[in-house]
């Protein structure tokens, strides 16, 4: 731009100085000016285009940096609250558990009579203290299970365990409150399966006693069944097996726009909330212990007809 602008001035001066320039050489000067100072002001344009382009991308890069740095500073708060509310929860659970256990025990002494014959209208009051206690510790378990799936505090520890003897005993666990609501419960057990497996007992209990739980929380009239069953996995020719458990009830059903949230923390059915005043936690922590184990749950449901809730676990057999 500076040399096109400066031939007109370079022949003013030659002929401020009494030398004469040709017409040809003028026109060729006029010519050469305008290309040089079009091609100049061209590249002046992009140097000041891509002088702010760069200004604003830095910009831009400076206020990406510190929304990074906010965003990481929100994040590590966020993740120190978290981990403050769950050991806020772990210890108060624990702390409340030790004496809400000691209560059971005596208010049990009292129904069972070890302290003195009680009249009807005492009876009835113990067995009120005794069954919302129990509310209130299945309530704290629950709370301090989700506190331990929610900071990734969860442990599975297999070992081989007698199958059919841990299904018997969780039914057998189960069976006061079937009772007590006049449920029949059925246990059917595939002869397929091996005495023993390998697995968690301490969570395959847990998740099979929620799930049994659940199914008398929600069903007022019929059955419950817990089926135990083998099943192939894949290939053939892989020889994998799992190993699956089922519990349907005869309850009201699941409405199918709730299916997708049954697993989703503090959830309870509409059509039929449970008596038991139950936290809505127990099939959260279910499907957390599942995956943990390395198997899948599934739930269907019909209104009108009840619920099955099935969960398939790898089969690794033990010793017999």
């Amino acid at each position: 731009l500076v040399a096109g602008l400066s031939l007109p001035l370079a022949v003013a001066a030659l002929q401020a100085s009494g030398l004469t320039v040709a017409p040809p050489d003028w026109n060729a000067a006029v010519t050469a000016t305008l290309m040089l100072t079009a091609i100049g002001a061209v590249v002046a344009f992009y140097a000041w285009s891509l002088d702010a382009v760069m200004r604003e991308a830095e910009g831009s890069r400076v206020a990406l940096a510190d929304a990074n740095d906010q965003l990481s500073y929100a994040l590590r708060e966020a993740q120190s609250a978290n981990h403050v509310k769950t050991q806020i929860v772990a210890t108060v659970s624990h702390e409340l558990r030790t004496p809400l256990t000691a209560i059971l025990g005596h208010t049990d002494m009292l129904r069972a009579g070890l302290y003195g014959s009680l009249n009807d209208e005492q009876q009835h009051a113990v067995e009120r203290a005794y069954t919302n206690s129990e509310r209130l510790l299945r309530l704290i378990n629950d709370l301090l299970d989700f506190s331990q799936l929610d900071g990734s505090k969860l442990s599975i520890r297999p070992e081989e365990m007698p199958l059919y003897s841990t299904v018997q005993d969780v039914a057998a666990m189960v069976q006061p409150a079937v009772a007590a609501k006049g449920l029949t419960l059925n246990l059917s057990f595939d002869q397929a399966l091996p005495s023993m497996m390998v697995a968690d007992p301490l969570r395959l209990r847990q998740v099979l006693l929620k799930l049994l739980e659940n199914a008398v929380s929600y069903t007022e009239s019929g059955s419950i069944t817990l089926l135990v069953r083998r099943q192939a996995l894949g290939d053939p020719q892989q020889q994998r097996d799992a190993v699956v458990f089922q519990v349907r009830d005869t309850g009201a059903g699941i409405p199918p726009r709730e299916l997708a949230l049954v697993f989703e923390p503090f959830r309870h059915s509409s059509t039929n909330p449970p008596a038991t005043g139950g936290s809505g936690l127990g099939l959260t922590i279910v499907q957390q212990l599942v995956q943990a184990m390395g198997g899948t749950i599934e739930v269907t449901s019909f209104m009108g007809y009840g619920s099955t809730f099935t969960v398939t676990l790898p089969l690794e057999e033990g010793g017999d």
